[in-house]
């Protein structure tokens, strides 16, 4: 029974992968499994929260491809990493280490909340107004000015700006996986998606005509 690993490719394209056909099924996976379903999300009147949460694995995923590492018992620390990544300059926030801080507080309300509960968390909103993908908001001191080293207060985000950046870096990030001299980039992304996806460890589908599968005995 064939079987398609991503939209356009079936298992016999990791069979014996090159670095190519690697970069192929990593690229068609993420747009068309994740990218163009979250774009139809955003498309319907009340689609910005399960859009939102389909993106937000990104961050960790395309930071745990550059070290060439798993993520596993460090999700905060990649999601933050890959969230600067992406996002590499937060309205309002120059300063790296309150950068940091805002990523951490969307891993926590946004990231974590809807891993714990399905939904983010009572601090955060979505809207379409602000064209920053996130609107982060902090108490203020007595004088007007933002208390940065507090924790966030609010956080608002624009999900189609969150979906047009996360395109947009995934986009440039392929771009320069193709190219011969990026060596060390090359390296981490093999070495992990070989890992990841179960390369050379063999075939865990079935084995079954599809007429077996369809009417079981």
């Amino acid at each position: 029974m064939k079987q398609m690993l991503t939209p356009n490719y079936d298992h016999e394209k990791v069979a014996n992968p090159s670095l190519d056909d690697l970069i192929d099924v990593f690229e068609d996976a993420w747009k068309g499994y994740i990218l163009a379903p979250a774009q139809m999300l955003l498309n319907t009147p009340n689609g910005d929260i399960s859009a939102m949460i389909l993106l937000s694995p990104y961050f960790e995923s395309i930071e745990a491809l550059y070290q060439g590492k798993s993520s596993d018992g460090k999700s905060r620390k990649f999601f933050v990493a890959g969230f600067l990544r992406v996002f590499e300059k937060i309205t309002g926030l120059d300063d790296k280490r309150h950068a940091k801080n805002a990523a951490e507080a969307v891993y926590r309300n946004i990231r974590c909340g809807a891993a714990h509960t399905g939904f983010p968390t009572y601090r955060v909103g979505f809207q379409r107004i602000n064209r920053n993908a996130f609107h982060l908001t902090y108490p203020r001191f007595p004088d007007g000015k933002l208390d940065t080293a507090s924790p966030v207060h609010s956080i608002l985000f624009n999900a189609q700006r969150i979906h047009d950046s996360v395109s947009w870096h995934l986009e440039n990030y392929v771009k320069t996986l193709r190219q011969p001299h990026e060596t060390t980039l090359r390296d981490n992304f093999n070495s992990l998606m070989r890992s990841e996806w179960g390369i050379g460890k063999g075939n865990n589908v079935v084995g079954m005509t599809e007429e077996a599968f369809s009417n079981p005995t």
